[in-house]
């Protein structure tokens, strides 16, 4: 049985398997080791998110083997499911680091625009990331609301039309509510780039917004 005092120390041992990048049978096991732990402690896991979330994000959303892949997105679920929103929040910075990390050209060291991320596209991906976004863009501060803005374009760039279709309107609406408060310029624009990816990608699943 583990304490509170000791959880660093087992998340250091328990993420370890998910960096192995030359095995996939390790990174599974890795994966539903982690699933497992956050669906059955009763320990407060908040002090650990930062190793949890950096480790389990691309396994989750771009994992080669197929099985690790599915196993780290529903540990990523059981991580957001264990904690409130308010609580994964202050993590925003880190989740985007780990999605910009997937979708950077390591040559040319910009986004690539056509690249399309799996745990995205077939495992729901969204599911638990857009509320953790949301959260940040709804009641954070100035730079949290530009950072999780600019991070829901990134998903929604980077995620099928199939995929997104589901989440369009619940992306949309609280764009669309806070796009004309009193903010600074680099904030609005970054919500008015993610509208513009959300038209281009949207398409007719936009409609509830049309006059």
């Amino acid at each position: 049985c583990v304490e509170q005092g000791g959880l660093t120390i087992l998340f250091n041992e328990l993420t370890e398997p998910l960096q192995d990048s030359g095995d996939g049978q390790r990174r599974l096991v890795g994966a539903r080791l982690l699933e497992h732990f956050f669906e059955s402690t009763s320990l407060d896991v908040v002090p650990v998110l930062s190793l949890a979330l950096p480790a389990i994000l691309p396994s989750a959303l771009a994992d080669e083997n197929e099985e690790a892949m599915a196993a780290s997105m529903r540990a990523l679920n059981s991580i957001v499911k264990k904690c409130k929103k308010e609580e994964l929040s202050p993590y925003l910075a880190d989740v985007r680091s780990a999605v910009l990390s997937l979708i950077t050209d390591p040559e040319t060291k910009k986004v690539d625009p056509h690249k399309l991320l799996p745990g995205l596209c077939k495992h729901k991906g969204l599911e638990p990331l857009y509320p953790v976004y949301q959260h940040g863009l709804m009641f954070g501060s100035a730079d949290a609301r530009e950072l999780a803005a600019k991070g829901l374009g990134e998903l929604v760039d980077h995620t099928t039309e199939e995929a997104l279709k589901p989440y369009v309107v619940k992306i949309t609406g609280p764009l669309i509510r806070i796009v004309g408060d009193r903010f600074p310029g680099t904030v609005k624009k970054a919500i008015v780039d993610t509208l513009k990816s959300l038209l281009i990608r949207g398409g007719d699943t936009l409609k509830p917004f049309l006059p």
